[in-house]
């Protein structure tokens, strides 16, 4: 998901952590045009992006915008089993 958005938007790259930006690089970097139409039809595209704000948010200290999202997440997890 991190390829697809900072194909995407490419601000968000701007906005990766040190180490994310790191990983980007040995996740091959951003997307190319045709790995990103490729990519948006899978099945879990939409989980994956979900699951990417939540890799995010790991990053974070300010947990308190997260309350209630455990739930989310499990959802998330149960349907991706």
């Amino acid at each position: 998901a991190k390829r697809y958005l900072t194909h995407i938007d490419k601000d968000y790259y701007n906005r990766l952590s040190n180490a994310s930006k790191q990983t980007l690089v040995y996740q091959g970097g951003p997307m190319m045009n045709d790995e990103a139409e490729k990519y948006r039809l899978h099945p879990q595209f939409e989980c994956s992006l979900r699951m990417r704000t939540f890799d995010e948010a790991a990053k974070e200290i300010d947990f308190d915008k997260y309350e209630g999202k455990i739930d989310q997440y499990w959802n998330l997890v149960e349907k991706s089993i």
